[in-house]
């Protein structure tokens, strides 16, 4: 009986970590996939690329709202900062919302 608590507790962990750790995993390829989008679009209106965000996060399943996002230009630099809530359940039927933000930016290279 104690061995059968002890590999529910471990399976019970086991999950909430998988979880976590692909929530995690997702943040970070949708930030490398917002920096890339910065990086290659020096021609793009901030609203082009505010766009191109959002369905990058639709095609990722990343909860981000428009009003999530916002995309600077300043000269040559854009900066890009975003806030989302994945709500993550790490047990059946609880769920816990992970507050994940991110802000990031690239220089463009004159004549681009």
């Amino acid at each position: 009986m104690k061995t059968l608590v002890k590999l529910l507790v471990a399976a019970v962990i086991l999950n909430a970590t998988v979880r976590l750790g692909l929530s995690t995993w997702q943040q970070y390829q949708f930030r490398d996939s917002v920096q890339q989008a910065i990086l290659f679009g020096g021609k793009e209106s901030t609203a082009q690329i505010k766009e191109q965000i959002i369905e990058e996060a639709e095609k990722q399943g990343v909860p981000l709202a428009a009003g999530d996002v916002t995309v600077e230009r300043n000269g040559m630099l854009t900066t890009v900062e975003a806030t989302y809530v994945d709500e993550i359940e790490l047990f059946p039927r609880y769920v816990y919302p992970m507050t994940w933000s991110f802000k990031v930016d690239a220089r463009r290279i004159e004549g681009q």
